[in-house]
Parts: structure tokens; C-alpha cells; sequence
């Protein structure tokens, strides 16, 4: 019995060991680098002026060049395509925010957010494919967007 116990002892301390040496998964960088983009696109969602959407277009733009390397080349190439998808929204909001009238600002803020939006749906469902690292990261923009 003694026996046993000792090599289970022996056991669970060594699985703890290589457990503290792994550092983090595939799957957890993934999902921590889609929870970055999430949270950029939030903060242009929210933007209400010209400065506060371009400090969230470079965040947007670092959290899609940060994108960890354990996320395929697939899941990069999305992001940054959304990105460019934003970017017409963006200038038109950048414009609409310096125009008198009010009717095409709003316009513009509604185009933009309405693109945000899209965005954070197609998160929800690119989550559901058989890679484990691209649901994550899809799950991280959802989450990063949600928890604003």
C-alpha cells in the first residue's frame, strides 16, 4: 500500500511539473488574441468621434497583426478581410463626424456598427468548425466584443 502511495505521490508531482512547463495551449492564444480584436472592434463600435475611432482602428490593427502564430494563416486572413470591410465604414464615419449635417452622420454610425455587428455575428458562427484554434478565436472575438 505504502508502494503505491508513493508512486502516486511520485506521479502527481511529475504531472504537475510538465503541467507548469507548458505554458499556455494553441487554443488559449488563439482565443486571447480573438479576444483582442473583439475588444478593438467594441471600442470603434462605441467610437464618438474622429480620434476615438482611429485610436480603435490601431488598436484593431495591432490586435489582427498580433494574431498568435498557433492560429492558422485561414483564421488571419479572415480578420484582416474584415478589416478592410471596416475600413469604408470608418472613413465615411471619420467624414460624417466633421459634416454639418447631421442626418449623414448618423447615417455613417449606423453603417459602421451595423458592419461591427455582422462581424461579431459571423464570430458566433465561424465558431462551430472542426478546428479547435479557429473556434477559439472566434470565441475570443465574441467574448472581447461582449464583455465591453
Amino acid at each position: 500500500m505504502r508502494a503505491r502511495t508513493t508512486v502516486a505521490a511520485a506521479l502527481a508531482a511529475l504531472l504537475l511539473v510538465f503541467a507548469a512547463g507548458c505554458g499556455s495551449s494553441p487554443e488559449d492564444n488563439a482565443h486571447d488574441s480573438g479576444k483582442k480584436v473583439g475588444e478593438a472592434l467594441r471600442q470603434i463600435a462605441d467610437a464618438d468621434s474622429v480620434d476615438s475611432v482611429q485610436a480603435g482602428v490601431a488598436d484593431l490593427r495591432k490586435a489582427v497583426g498580433d494574431v498568435s502564430d498557433d492560429v492558422s494563416s485561414r483564421v488571419r486572413s479572415q480578420a484582416r478581410v474584415q478589416q478592410d470591410t471596416l475600413n469604408g465604414a470608418i472613413g465615411a464615419f471619420k467624414q460624417s463626424v466633421t459634416a454639418t449635417d447631421p442626418d449623414a452622420k448618423a447615417a455613417a454610425k449606423s453603417e459602421l456598427q451595423g458592419q461591427i455587428q455582422d462581424l461579431r455575428t459571423q464570430a458566433s458562427s465561424s465558431a462551430n468548425t472542426r478546428d479547435s484554434v479557429t473556434n477559439a478565436f472566434w470565441d475570443g472575438v465574441k467574448d472581447g466584443y461582449d464583455d465591453q
